[in-house]
């Protein structure tokens, strides 16, 4: 499964349950992949990248 297709699937699931809209099209820069969403009358950008290799931290 590709970056993209990982973003598009949490997006229709958060959509499905009435958690977010989104507000657009997925873009595209380089390895990530990044989209617009509307939640809680907000604005969010969700993106995803490749993580580093060797990083097994959790990051809080």
């Amino acid at each position: 499964m590709t970056s993209g297709e990982l973003l598009s699937a949490i997006i229709a699931e958060l959509s499905a349950v009435g958690a977010a809209t989104d507000l657009g099209t997925i873009s595209e820069d380089g390895e990530r992949v990044s989209a617009v969403l509307t939640i809680d009358d907000r604005r969010l950008c969700l993106s995803l990248e490749p993580a580093i290799a060797g990083m097994d931290e959790r990051i809080d």
